[in-house]
């Protein structure tokens, strides 16, 4: 029992460390460790958590940099092309579209 939680501590420690090098692997990281002790139905939504918790940490740091404009804009695209993706022919999906590039 104590070693299960070392390794999961561990690969938490491990998995943070990467993530603030890097900005993202938390859960590559961890599961190298925590699929070891644990199973993966375990192991898959405690890394969602910990990597959703770890992202919003660095929320306040950067929220006067955000333009929320510009997310609007970006996810209004994003959404209307995955509606005409789901609605249109499939040689359509060969051909990129114009909101793709944006």
């Amino acid at each position: 029992m104590t070693l299960e939680i070392l390794f999961v501590a561990l690969g938490a420690f491990v998995g943070g460390f990467v993530n603030g090098l890097t900005g993202f692997g938390l859960a590559l990281t961890a599961h190298a460790f925590w699929l070891h002790v644990i199973g993966p139905t375990l192991a898959a939504p405690l890394a969602t958590v910990c990597a959703v918790m770890s992202q919003m940490q660095t929320l306040p740091r950067i929220w006067r940099d955000l333009n929320v404009c510009m997310l609007d804009a970006r996810s209004c695209c994003v959404q209307t092309e995955v509606v005409a993706r789901r609605s249109s022919e499939p040689e359509c999906l060969k051909k990129p579209t114009l909101l793709s590039l944006s």
